[in-house]
């Protein structure tokens, strides 16, 4: 049952890069795949670890550092999209 499970994430893992790689973006096809609640998840977990990494993954590459809080703040930017998409915006608090 395991080895069930691995292999079929690898599959939904490997058509959402074989449909970017045609040009697609990763998020639609995940969204179809997850729905809106799971690429939330996706997309929140995404930006998490860019966070983690900085800055020690690209120690002394200032420029790479900055493309991984660049891909946090856009992986969170989708988040706060798709929470207002689920849940409403009536609650948006600032600070």
């Amino acid at each position: 049952h395991r080895d069930l499970h691995v292999r079929s994430r690898r599959q939904r893992q490997m058509c959402i890069r074989d449909s970017y790689n045609k040009g697609i973006s990763p998020y639609d096809v995940a969204k179809t795949m997850y729905g809106a609640e799971g690429l939330l998840t996706f997309v929140t977990v995404n930006s998490i670890k860019y966070i983690q990494r900085y800055p020690h993954k690209y120690k002394g590459s200032p420029d790479k550092q900055l493309d991984d809080l660049i891909k946090a703040k856009r992986s969170l930017e989708t988040a706060i999209e798709l929470h207002m998409e689920i849940h409403g915006d009536k609650h948006i608090r600032h600070g």
